[in-house]
């Protein structure tokens, strides 16, 4: 039994391995994506030989090893396969890009590439505030795998060029009696930045005339809008006179074809000529050969007189809305205001007060309304009394007629 047991411990003893490390004689860097290299002649640029095998991947990144022999032992050079290079980064679009103030702000954004990576992270770093005007920077940066890193920069300017938006509060024309206070309503002004007003003008309702408002909106950065307002004083006179009027008559033959059906009127209807000629020279027109139009009306007024060139028992073609029954032009006795061209504001004031002395005196006549004193608008959507429209309104005309009219009665 003893000599068997010596015969395994020596048969241990022969067996026993001793496992000796590899010896690491060199770290060599190569740059990724490098062409294969012959490993055999690459040991031998050291002074090396023995060449045993090689486990590099020149297009991957990382640590490989050559095994060579030398002096009886295995030995290793460490290769690392290395990415040095930065990535490239390129801006897609302008360097300097202009926005208006509060437009949103669309990135163009960039290109990248690398040597070796195909996914890589940018990253964005922008102050830009698109609601206050001033100039900003963008700031894009692009890391490989690798840890490589390029930028680039873009310039925003956040600029404000588009004027303010200003608007009136109320009418852009008032006509007030003489000595009224007028009442400015103003007007609203906005803006992305801040508007602040500014009013040129009065008006003075103890002088007669026209007067203009102008109101000018500025923003923070220079920008500004202007809307005008117009305001009329009535001449102290307008009020003054009789109601009384003389008519002159140049009738025109009821046979004539300017003169239309028999009719009982129940409208008026108020026109401007349209030009600076005499209320007897418009009815002379009537007469004139050389007028071969269908165009008429009953009567025209000027700042003197009136003078009627159609009957009243008779419609006349004035009102532009056709033949039937139900017309203005079969139903209204029509009112040509003349003079509505001339530059003399009191000769067009004085004129529109005859017109409503003798519209009041015709609703007494026949019987018509208030309500029933129309435009030449109103029949068929013709920009007539145009005088009336833009220097009084109608609605104005129309109350200057009712006081005459309830001073008549």
């Amino acid at each position: 039994m003893k000599k068997l047991l010596l015969i395994f411990i020596l048969f241990l003893t022969v067996c026993t391995i001793t496992i000796k490390p590899l010896d690491i004689e060199h770290q060599v860097s190569i740059d990724v994506g490098t062409s294969e290299t012959n490993w055999e002649e690459f040991i031998s640029d050291f002074g090396l030989d023995g060449f045993i095998a090689y486990y590099v991947n020149m297009d991957v990144v990382g640590k490989y090893l050559v095994q060579y022999e030398s002096n009886g032992h295995n030995n290793l050079i460490v290769i690392e396969i290395a990415d040095d290079i930065d990535p490239n980064i390129s801006l897609v679009g302008s360097g300097l890009i202009e926005i208006e103030l509060g437009e949103e702000f669309s990135d163009p954004g960039v290109e990248i590439e690398d040597n070796y990576d195909s996914n890589m992270n940018v990253i964005i770093d922008s102050d830009i505030n698109g609601l206050r005007v001033g100039d900003y920077m963008i700031k894009y940066t692009v890391y490989d795998s690798s840890g490589n890193k390029n930028e680039v920069i873009r310039a925003v300017s956040v600029r404000d060029t588009i004027k303010p938006e200003i608007a009136l509060v109320g009418d852009s024309s008032y006509v007030i009696d003489f000595g009224d206070e007028f009442i400015d309503e103003g007007v609203v002004c906005t803006d992305l930045s801040t508007c602040t007003v500014e009013v040129v003008g009065n008006v003075d309702s103890a002088t007669a005339g026209d007067y203009i408002l102008a109101y000018t909106g500025y923003d923070l950065y220079g920008n500004s809008n202007s809307v005008l307002r117009t305001v009329t004083v009535l001449d102290e006179t307008i009020e003054a006179g009789i109601f009384d009027i003389e008519i002159h008559q140049n009738l025109l033959d009821n046979s004539d074809k300017k003169v239309g059906y028999e009719m009982i009127p129940t409208y008026i209807v108020i026109h401007n000529t349209g030009n600076v000629a005499s209320a007897m020279n418009e009815i002379s027109y009537l007469h004139n050969s050389d007028n071969d139009t269908f165009t008429s009306f009953h009567f025209a007024v000027d700042e003197f007189e009136v003078w009627q060139g159609i009957d009243t028992s008779y419609n006349a073609w004035h009102a532009g809305d056709g033949d039937g029954e139900d017309s203005y032009n079969r139903n209204s006795i029509g009112i040509e205001i003349a003079r509505s061209l001339t530059d003399d504001d009191e000769m067009k004031d004085q004129a529109i007060y005859n017109a409503a002395v003798l519209t009041a005196n015709i609703m007494v006549e026949f019987g018509i309304p208030l309500e029933n004193i129309v435009t030449h608008f109103d029949a068929s959507e013709k920009y007539c009394p145009h005088d009336i429209f833009d220097r009084y309104g109608f609605e104005r005309f129309k109350d200057l007629v009712e006081s005459i009219y309830d001073e008549i009665l």
